[in-house]
């Protein structure tokens, strides 16, 4: 249960629990809180959002390159990963991977997603995917803004004396769902949204946890640990961060010393669940990450 109301009960070692503490209960937020980790056989304080992450002696983050497609690229290292596990090696093909799960989202984008990016393009310009969405008016008024920023820079820094330069001149519009899919399917101009990750979750019966830096405490919709994306059939359970608009993917050190970042519900490591507990699944199924590739028709 979410904490915050005074003492909790700790259980038996070598089962999840928390021990007395104040405010914030064992979601990050009360100092005093702290989970039982089984793993490290010591308790794990939760006073910050990470502390159970980076004290635990077996968990770890993954960094992809940060190239706006880290969603993709995190999703990737997993799932491959775990293929490894059972013994068909496709470690080279994490790049190939992620373009398909990037295409593999494009072709599923319609009308509704198109509304979308048009709509928010003008508040959203500062993200260089936006701006194909962008009309003349709105375009035109941004190349001069960044074209006053960096004469502003340049003036400020000395380095040289700003020289009158053309508007750089802008690619069509992106008013047709055929060329929203077009765009959409290259690497790294637009970032993987609620859409996305929807779609992955659901071609992979996964269910896509998330600690969110930027939202929070607790467990819900709303919250810091919360499911990112869920399918109706799960298999798979995945765990990320998001910090500063950038994914980062779990690592659990297994007893046999492998890294896992992709989980039955009974692999599911012992020292997470108080964190995601209404956000677990009651059960996932027997698909094998091989026959999640072919299910995904990666390599048909």
């Amino acid at each position: 249960e979410e904490g915050g109301k005074g003492k909790g009960k700790r259980k038996a070692k070598g089962k999840d629990s928390t021990v007395d503490g104040g405010g914030g209960g064992a979601f990050g937020g009360g100092d005093g809180q702290s989970i039982y980790c089984e793993s490290c056989r010591e308790d794990h304080s939760t006073a910050t959002t990470l502390s159970v992450f980076t004290q635990c002696k077996k968990c770890t983050w993954g960094n992809p390159v940060k190239n706006g497609d880290c969603f993709f690229n995190c999703v990737a290292n997993v799932l491959l990963a775990r293929c490894a596990d059972e013994g068909l090696a496709l470690r080279d093909d994490e790049l190939e991977l992620k373009t398909f799960l990037r295409e593999s989202c494009a072709m599923e984008m319609g009308q509704e997603q198109l509304d979308f990016y048009l709509s928010t393009a003008g508040s959203e310009a500062e993200f260089p995917g936006y701006k194909h969405f962008l009309n003349d008016e709105m375009w035109y008024a941004l190349q001069e803004k960044q074209s006053r920023d960096d004469s502003a820079r340049t003036r400020s820094t000395a380095e040289s004396t700003p020289s009158e330069s053309q508007p750089t001149p802008r690619e069509p519009r992106v008013t047709s769902v055929k060329a929203l899919r077009h765009l959409a399917a290259k690497d790294g101009v637009l970032w993987a949204d609620a859409h996305s990750h929807s779609v992955i979750a659901k071609k992979m019966n996964a269910c896509i946890l998330v600690v969110d830096m930027e939202n929070k405490r607790g467990c819900g919709a709303s919250g810091r640990y919360r499911v990112l994306a869920t399918s109706p059939d799960i298999e798979w359970i995945l765990v990320l961060k998001l910090s500063g608009g950038h994914f980062y993917y779990f690592k659990y050190k297994s007893n046999d010393d492998t890294f896992r970042g992709l989980f039955k519900l009974n692999e599911f490591p012992k020292v997470l669940r108080p964190l995601f507990r209404p956000c677990l699944p009651e059960a996932t199924g027997g698909l094998t990450a091989t026959k999640c590739l072919e299910n995904l028709g990666f390599n048909d």
